[in-house]
């Protein structure tokens, strides 16, 4: 899953959603950087609740997305943020519709009771309407702020608070 998980980052249409560029250079640093202590990091991690990955997949195991919850997102440190994607073929399909709620769902079952941050580029309306179309009790509230970081540099971003 891991292999599939690096080629979905590597597609440029996803890489533009979700990294805020398809450049040359940042499918290279997404290739370089990503993933080379993935699985060291997850035991390292293991037993301590600093970021959990689930892998979305099909009845027949191949994989369609993600869903990353962590609280290891540099900009939020210590804070819970959730990430997602979902392939291009499995697009539309209401399925991060019906699999983020209960990721939510999950995380306050198990004591989570603090906001869960969500970082979005700016012009990512499928992502947005997916968080705004939470169902109740989850309360989202969201602003636009400028954010920079090594992929795509100085941009706006829409960031939605989960409480």
């Amino acid at each position: 899953m891991v292999q599939s998980l690096k080629q979905m980052f590597k597609e440029k249409d996803f890489a533009k959603l979700y990294f805020g560029s398809c450049s040359q250079s940042v499918i290279d640093r997404i290739d370089r950087d990503i993933f080379d202590d993935f699985e060291k990091a997850a035991e390292m991690d293991f037993g301590r609740r600093l970021e959990i990955l689930w892998f979305i997949t099909t009845k027949s195991n191949c994989f369609a997305g993600f869903i990353h919850l962590t609280q290891k997102y540099p900009p939020f440190a210590y804070k819970w943020v959730v990430e997602f994607g979902i392939t291009k073929e499995y697009r539309n399909k209401g399925i991060m519709k019906d699999v983020l709620p209960r990721v939510i769902s999950w995380a306050r079952s198990e004591g989570c009771d603090e906001p869960i941050y969500a970082v979005s580029e700016e012009y990512n309306y499928a992502c947005h309407k997916v968080i705004r179309n939470l169902p109740y009790p989850n309360n989202v509230t969201e602003n636009s702020t400028f954010m920079n970081d090594e992929y795509a540099g100085f941009r706006p971003m829409r960031i939605f608070t989960i409480s």
